[in-house]
């Protein structure tokens, strides 16, 4: 392997390595969004309109949590 095959070689496991923690970053943040939602979908007392809300919240965030998996590939 030649000097420039390494520093690619580098470069791309740097890469890497910061997709994995902005993938773990990222569901960090989301994780206590989905939590509130679930917990809103839970509630018998919510409002229909509300429980729409958080459907549509919980969707979204199960959507990017599929997206950063697939990014793993």
């Amino acid at each position: 392997m030649n000097f420039y095959q390494k520093k690619i070689t580098k470069i791309e496991v740097t890469q890497q390595q910061q997709l994995s923690v902005l993938r773990h970053d990222v569901k960090g943040l989301l994780s206590p969004a989905l939590l509130m939602a679930d917990r809103i979908l839970l509630n018998k007392l919510a409002d229909e309109k509300t429980l729409q809300s958080a459907e549509s919240i919980a969707q979204s965030i199960e959507k990017v949590a599929d997206y950063l998996k697939e990014t793993k590939k």
